[in-house]
């Protein structure tokens, strides 16, 4: 019972002591960010509700998308209040150097429910392969507010047509990855050949695609929020900001040099923005959508491990 106690205690203390490192790096870069830029102003508030509500949505359908994702590889039926924890530790981890701190968490916290190394890796890398390729495929389909037609229709085409092969290039990466895991396995087990059907791969993309879309609509609330007038925008504008707002988190979430992608995002962002609505106003832009995304990852975040911590703690008061 003591030994029981004492990991628990050491189980707690590494999340103070990982929140404690994500809050740190945020005051940081944040300082620097705000340093060298102006803060922007808002204009229409009402859109920062908005924001929120889209927000909101946008970590509900990620968190039923790694329900989805356990259910199909480890058939495992998990809460929705577990999956915004794991949510959680994954964006408040990303601005930890290297990024790897959050995937890190999260492989602490399957293990901590039975799951086993090999298979915590392979289920957080199809995730992680998913979101990035949806979100590739998010930015194709918005292109065509930056590019020629001719290569946006060619980029959508190419895009869209990955979804039919997509599950087998998948499955293949995550055999690889198997093997590798199975070698540091604290049990002898053989390496598996992870497969997912095509049906099953399309409906997860089509889930993760939506969630990009989602935040894409909540840049459109903050470029709204900051507008003088309402609903200034037109249907290139919008296809734009959504374009931009993908692009950039997809780009900087490769660029795993950089905490959460900060300032290659932001580079991202103005660049495709500064000839729609001029350097300045990308620039103020990028930083708003910054400091948003901080925010929310640090409220939601922070409200999704309390509750899951509570739920938890209610749990071990019932089994004694």
């Amino acid at each position: 019972m003591k030994t029981a106690g004492g990991v628990w205690k050491l189980r707690r203390f590494w999340f103070f002591f990982f929140l404690t490192g994500c809050g740190v790096f945020l005051v940081v870069y944040a300082e620097k960010l705000l340093a060298t830029s102006e803060l922007p102003s808002i204009r229409q508030p009402v859109f920062l509700v908005l924001a929120l509500a889209l927000q909101a949505a946008t970590w509900i359908l990620l968190a039923g998308g790694w329900q989805r994702i356990l259910a199909h590889r480890l058939g495992r039926k998990t809460r929705l209040m577990s999956a915004l924890h794991h949510l959680a530790l994954l964006s408040l981890g990303k601005y930890l150097p290297g990024k790897v701190w959050g995937l890190v968490a999260r492989g602490a916290k399957m293990a901590a429910q039975g799951i086993e190394t090999d298979a915590a890796v392979d289920t957080a890398a199809l995730e992680q392969v998913i979101v990035l390729h949806s979100a590739a495929i998010v930015s194709a389909i918005f292109s065509f507010a930056a590019f020629p037609a001719w290569i946006g229709v060619c980029v959508v085409a190419a895009a869209i047509g990955s979804m039919a092969f997509g599950h087998r290039l998948v499955g293949f990466a995550l055999s690889g990855v198997s093997r590798l895991t199975s070698r540091f396995s604290e049990v002898d087990r053989q390496p598996q050949r992870i497969q997912i059907d095509r049906k099953t791969y399309a409906a997860l993309t089509i889930r993760y695609s939506a969630a990009w879309v989602l935040h894409g609509l909540v840049f459109i609330a903050i470029y709204l929020s900051l507008s003088p007038t309402p609903l200034s925008t037109s249907a290139e504008t919008v296809a734009l900001l959504v374009f931009a707002n993908t692009s950039g988190m997809l780009i900087g979430f490769v660029a795993v040099f950089a905490p959460a992608g900060i300032g290659v995002r932001e580079a991202v962002i103005v660049s495709l923005l500064a000839s729609q609505v001029g350097v300045g106003n990308a620039i103020i832009l990028s930083i708003a959508m910054r400091l948003w995304t901080v925010a929310t990852d640090v409220v939601f975040g922070g409200l999704a491990l309390l509750a899951s911590g509570a739920r938890d703690d209610e749990a071990r008061d019932q089994h004694r």
